[in-house]
């Protein structure tokens, strides 16, 4: 026995409002404004050249890599440039065998007897990771100096390096807490310091946390006048990842 099929009263056809108001999104425009639409990509003989240039310049910083080998802090000064550039990867085989001879040949005390320079043992420090080489910096109360308050080179290269602690290092929670609050001081109440720029980042971002990329285009800002060979690799890499970025997406 079939059941009889129900069949759905018709629904009646809606008249549509022409005179209610529509919503629309009132997006933000875009921050990249017409950069894509006007983008003209290098032509051939300027790509080669630039890629001319970066070679050659790869090869004046290996070449000073192996300049710098006998002269520790400006060795170490020299790699932390070329990482926070962003071009480390270009020279990983060269940095690590200049790391690895620095710690087994590199003795702290040695080098740095007469010169209580808090940024290059900080900066030993974030690189070759030495203990013991903070406390030099403390008084006979086992407390940061007061005198470093003024340093503030040495300050923020601190606060780089203690961002590296793992728990239970007291020396780094120390001078975590240290570095942080004069920095802080230091932010608030003079952002005309040539460095202020540089600590509110820090502050908000230090290197271990920071993209690469971002952070070699604030060292960039930082160095504009530098015409150093990682500095200017840097950029014309950096230039060439933009174009490159922009060529992709038109």
């Amino acid at each position: 026995m079939s059941l009889p099929l129900s069949i759905p009263a018709s629904i009646p056809s809606q008249r549509v409002d022409h005179d209610v108001p529509r919503h629309t999104a009132n997006f933000h425009p875009c921050i990249w404004g017409d950069t894509f639409l006007t983008y003209t990509p290098d032509d051939p003989v300027t790509h080669a050249l630039k890629v001319q240039q970066i070679e050659i310049l790869k090869e004046e910083i290996r070449k000073e890599l192996k300049a710098t080998a006998r002269n520790s802090p400006k060795l170490l000064n020299f790699i932390d440039s070329t990482q926070r550039l962003g071009l480390e990867y270009q020279f990983e085989r060269e940095i690590k065998e200049a790391l690895e001879d620095m710690y087994q040949t590199y003795t702290y005390i040695d080098d740095y007897n007469d010169n209580d320079d808090l940024t290059n043992a900080s900066l030993s420090f974030r690189l070759l990771r030495q203990e013991d080489v903070f406390n030099k910096f403390k008084d006979k109360d086992g407390y940061f100096k007061e005198s470093l308050v003024a340093d503030i080179p040495g300050l923020l290269a601190l606060y780089e390096a203690a961002n590296l602690m793992v728990h239970g290092e007291e020396t780094l929670e120390e001078a975590l807490a240290f570095s942080t609050a004069h920095l802080k001081t230091m932010s608030s109440t003079d952002s005309t310091h040539l460095l202020a720029a540089q600590v509110i980042r820090a502050l908000n971002r230090p290197i271990r946390k920071l993209l690469t990329r971002v952070g070699a285009r604030h060292c960039m800002s930082d160095c504009e006048k530098d015409v150093s060979h990682n500095t200017q690799a840097s950029k014309i890499r950096f230039q060439s990842i933009a174009d490159t970025t922009q060529e992709r997406a038109k």
